[in-house]
């Protein structure tokens, strides 16, 4: 066992697998480990999205798609008025919220500026994921510079331990994701299951890059 990934159980990982696989089987009509075995880059934009919906879904209204997105996804993740209303927010709802904080993930403000400290409108917020980058880049992009400041060690040093595997035929993807190194990191620093499951699956399913270049795979969720 790894000891990164001792802050998240085996069972956890199994029941995040397990939720994500409904979710890509919902939306892309296919079970989670055909999609990590498809190598093009559609698979990995469709990977990032599945995890953006995971953290978005308790302020979203799940909807057919009018129309197909550039992913073929069968449903669309309209944000509910007022996200910052809703009840239940939660642990979600704390993530969102640093999101919206100035810091290099933020495009609307990308160094905090003592003399503007305020987090982004929510208005701004949704524009941004919706439109430009996606709720999963500005997600990433947090997470790398949260685990790096936490952690004194970059998710790249993380992802690039020559105990690192992708995903391949006949491999165990619960094992796996519960022995990569990223996965404690990340799992520590965002507290729920699922959603570090899926951007651990994307670290090392994908590569580093997807992770961290902020011009890589601009697909804002409207388009997704």
């Amino acid at each position: 066992m790894n000891a990164a990934a001792s802050k998240l159980t085996r069972a956890q990982v199994s029941q995040a697998l397990i939720e994500l696989n409904e979710l890509c089987v919902g939306e892309y009509g296919m079970p989670l480990r055909q999609l990590l075995l498809d190598d093009s880059p559609l698979a990995a934009q469709r990977m990032q999205r599945l995890t953006g919906i995971v953290l978005k879904r308790k302020f979203a209204t799940m909807s057919p798609r009018a129309a197909s997105g550039f992913t073929g996804a069968r449903r669309s993740w309209p944000w509910v008025a007022k996200p910052e209303a809703v009840a239940n927010g939660g642990r979600e709802l704390a993530i969102l919220d640093q999101l919206r904080e100035p810091g290099p993930w933020n495009e609307h403000k990308p160094v905090a500026d003592p003399k503007d400290s305020d987090p982004t409108s929510w208005k701004d917020f949704k524009d941004d994921v919706e439109h430009e980058r996606g709720l999963f880049k500005v997600l990433a992009l947090w997470v790398s510079d949260r685990v790096n400041a936490r952690q004194g060690k970059s998710v790249r040093d993380y992802l690039e331990t020559k105990e690192t595997r992708r995903f391949e035929a006949g491999l165990d993807l619960a094992t796996l994701v519960f022995d990569a190194a990223v996965t404690g990191p990340v799992a520590t620093l965002l507290g729920l299951p699922t959603l570090a499951v899926g951007v651990a699956l994307v670290g090392i399913q994908y590569g580093y890059r997807k992770l961290t270049d902020n011009t890589e795979d601009r697909m804002g969720d409207g388009n997704a």
